[in-house]
């Protein structure tokens, strides 16, 4: 009998290959230091858990076993998206998914003024009748997310890269496979340490249907960073981690064109962050 008083069924417990992505909120300590438990249910986790539900969009019936399983521990949230199909285009399309899934729920909660960092591993989990998660790609995450992320960013482990990049069904005359890898290959970034991350600023621009929401998204984050920046001075922690992401900020908007912006009315600097917005950015480059 285990701790909850009824025989578990052993034929169920058993490892099954997948997509492990674990997610923290940054700033959760100091959340609840300044908020009630109601403000943090209803205005922080409830934002979390909704936007980082899948998004599901175009996928049948014969699909639904490959939607993932979100759990929510506090700040934490583990997403386990199963792979073990026969059909080889699968495991493809659904690190496409969920690479795309995680690029809009940064996006949604950035918008909700919420950063979060994390890992995203490959290989065997296993997950109980009582939704106890264990396994060497729980572990590849959670020390993803732990060790190496650092920064607000979803890092994606060596394992996982290897595993679906060198997979020589990729590499056959399949226009339709090599699409997909292209596409992956798009909403990913590599940093200056070599760790690839999800490049969401880019990969949410085109999957917006108004337009006028990415130039809202890039001046909510714009001043997420500003702030971030000068409600953190005692905080070298959180400094290099808002440094960090005025970096890649930047990067974003000094890609787009001069006709990009002259389609807002806007200039460049009307969304770069410079050190004139922040005492604080004095190292940014």
């Amino acid at each position: 009998m285990n701790t909850f008083g009824r025989q578990m069924d052993t034929k169920k417990i058993r490892y099954r290959k997948a997509i492990v992505t674990l997610i923290d909120i940054l700033g959760f300590t100091q959340l609840i230091k300044n908020s009630s438990p109601a403000e943090i249910v209803y205005r922080k986790l409830e934002e979390v858990r909704k936007s980082t539900k899948s998004l599901g969009e175009g996928w049948g019936d014969s699909l639904r076993d490959f939607l993932p399983q979100v759990f929510q521990f506090s700040d934490t949230i583990i997403r386990v998206r199963f792979t073990d199909t026969n059909k080889r285009e699968f495991p493809i399309k659904l690190l496409c998914t969920e690479i795309g899934d995680i690029a809009f729920a940064q996006m949604e909660l950035i918008n909700q003024g919420v950063l979060m960092r994390g890992g995203m591993g490959y290989g065997d989990v296993c997950i109980t009748d009582q939704n106890v998660v264990f396994g060497p790609a729980y572990i590849d995450a959670h020390n993803m997310e732990s060790k190496y992320a650092i920064y607000p960013r979803i890092i994606i482990s060596s394992d996982l890269m290897s595993g679906y990049f060198q997979n020589k069904i990729i590499h056959k005359n399949d226009d339709n496979l090599r699409d997909k890898y292209n596409h992956i290959s798009d909403l990913l970034r590599k940093g200056d340490d070599g760790i690839f991350y999800v490049d969401y600023a880019t990969a949410i621009e085109s999957k917006l249907r108004d337009k006028e929401d990415y130039l809202k998204f890039l001046r909510k984050h714009r001043i997420l960073i500003i702030e971030g920046c000068n409600n953190n001075t005692g905080n070298r922690g959180f400094l290099n981690k808002y440094l960090w992401l005025a970096t890649y900020h930047n990067s974003i908007v000094s890609k787009k064109t001069d006709n990009w912006f002259k389609g807002y009315n806007l200039s460049r600097r009307d969304l770069l962050i410079t050190k004139d917005d922040s005492s604080y950015l004095h190292d940014l480059g």
